[in-house]
C-alpha cells in the first residue's frame, strides 16, 4: 500500500514500456498496435532493465568447415536419392491409370492370384 500512497500523490510511477500508454494507429501511421517503446525494443532485442543482453554473449554452433560438410553431404544424398525419386515418380505416373482401369490385370502381371 505504500506505492498506493505514492501514486495517489501524484508521483510518477517508473516507466514500463510494456505498460506504456498505445497511440491510436492512425495517429501513429502504422497499422500495428505497438508503442514507440515496444517497437524499440522490437530493433534492439534488448530491454532497458536488463543486466545482461544474452544475444550478445550467443556463440556460432557451426564452423565453416562444418558448414562445407553439411552441403557436401547433402549434395551427394541429393545425387544418390534423386535417380530412385524419379524412377518411383515415372512408375507411379504410368501405372496410375492402368490401376484406375483394370486393377486385376495389373495384380496378375505382378503374380498375384484372384482369391
Amino acid at each position: 500500500p505504500a506505492s498506493d500512497g505514492a501514486a495517489a500523490d501524484g508521483a510518477a510511477a517508473p516507466t514500463d514500456p510494456e505498460a506504456a500508454p498505445v497511440p491510436a494507429p492512425a495517429a501513429r501511421g502504422k497499422r500495428r498496435g505497438f508503442s514507440l517503446e515496444q517497437e524499440a525494443l522490437r530493433k534492439q532485442q534488448r530491454h532497458p532493465h536488463a543486466a545482461l543482453n544474452v544475444v550478445s554473449t550467443l556463440e556460432p554452433t557451426t564452423t565453416l568447415c562444418g558448414l562445407a560438410c553439411k552441403i557436401l553431404g547433402l549434395a551427394v544424398a541429393l545425387v544418390l536419392l534423386l535417380p530412385l525419386v524419379l524412377l518411383k515418380a515415372v512408375l507411379v505416373l504410368a501405372l496410375l491409370p492402368l490401376w484406375c482401369l483394370c486393377p486385376e490385370c495389373l495384380l496378375g502381371c505382378a503374380g498375384e492370384e484372384e482369391q
